[in-house]
């Protein structure tokens, strides 16, 4: 998982590599978030 984080970044950071699949990284580290929060919340209501 850290490696497709720093690709995530690194698409992120240098965005001239590639300006069509830089929104595909962005929506996908989104979801990433949103699943990695909902797990922390759910295992902080059942603690």
């Amino acid at each position: 998982m850290t490696k497709a984080h720093q690709l995530a970044y690194n698409h992120g950071t240098l965005p001239q590599t590639s300006e069509k699949q830089s929104p595909i990284w962005v929506i996908f580290a989104g979801l990433l978030g949103l699943l990695i929060a909902a797990v922390g919340i759910g295992y902080r209501r059942r603690a």
